[in-house]
């Protein structure tokens, strides 16, 4: 299933919305996803390669955690700084520790040249929107996963015709004032007019809780003629310290009820 993240109104928070439903999908769902950025900014794809660090490190700790609560195993664990937790060295020490204690083994095919990439979530390709025909080939290998596109927030773009023409349904972040809810208009219009077959979610998103929203109802009306309007995603923080390979509970449950929602409507029923 191809999935666009997209709205010509800057600022609407598309590539946050697209690292959530990558996130919700891969890791809360367990299902497969690869991510196309093919936004010229290259955000979601930059946070990825800047996530690879930290992700690298976490694991490693946790694997040098996991060793010192094994039985016997603990005084024999020398002290070590993180920065010096390298594949390397702790392939070594797992070498050596399982001849005290066989379950050190299991984590040798972890530390493997490599190995540890494929434990990512998901895939971050960037990719230009003038070369998707011939992306399109190698996207059938993808037939069962959900392949999550990040679109620049412009319409003004040829390139972006066969996008269009090509995704099954597009997700709108989008808000209550009139200005963004003109261009999402605008914007849902001319997709639609390229693709009449498409399905549009629209997640009213950074909602402010302490705001009252007196345009709301008027726009869920007009939304609602050209797809489903979902319930709000708050504004918080927490989509500040977001990333591409973790979903922490607070995450989750601030955008679990609205995902879910929109999953059992338009993925479980459709298939990918």
């Amino acid at each position: 299933m191809k999935i666009a993240i997209a709205n010509q109104k800057g600022g609407a928070g598309k590539s946050t919305m697209c690292m959530l439903w990558a996130n919700y999908l891969a890791i809360s769902r367990k299902e497969e996803v690869l991510v196309l950025d093919m936004d010229f900014q290259a955000s979601v794809y930059e946070k990825w390669v800047r996530d690879w660090q930290t992700y690298e490190k976490e694991v490693r700790t946790s694997v040098y955690a996991e060793l010192k609560k094994m039985p016997e195993l603990t005084d024999k664990i020398p002290a070590v700084e993180p920065a010096d937790l390298t594949n390397e060295w702790l392939r070594k020490l797992v070498v050596t520790l399982a001849a005290e204690n066989r379950e050190a083994e299991n984590y040798i095919p972890l530390l493997e040249e490599g190995a540890l990439e494929e434990t990512r979530p998901y895939e971050v390709l960037k990719y230009e929107m003038a070369n998707y025909d011939n992306l399109k080939p190698l996207l059938t290998d993808y037939d069962n996963s959900y392949i999550i596109m990040d679109l620049p927030g412009k319409l003004d773009d040829d390139d972006l015709i066969t996008v269009y023409q090509d995704v099954d349904l597009v997700i709108v972040p989008t808000a209550y004032d009139q200005l963004t809810n003109e261009a999402t208009l605008t914007f849902a219009g001319v997709v639609k007019h390229l693709n009449p077959d498409v399905e549009f979610v629209f997640i009213p998103n950074r909602i402010k809780q302490s705001v009252r929203y007196e345009l709301k109802s008027q726009i869920h009306q007009v939304l609602g003629g050209f797809g489903y309007v979902s319930g709000d995603v708050k504004d918080s923080i927490m989509f500040q310290r977001l990333n591409t390979y973790l979903i922490g509970n607070d995450v989750s449950e601030a955008i679990s009820t609205t995902f879910e929602d929109i999953f059992n409507r338009f993925m479980i029923q459709t298939g990918k």
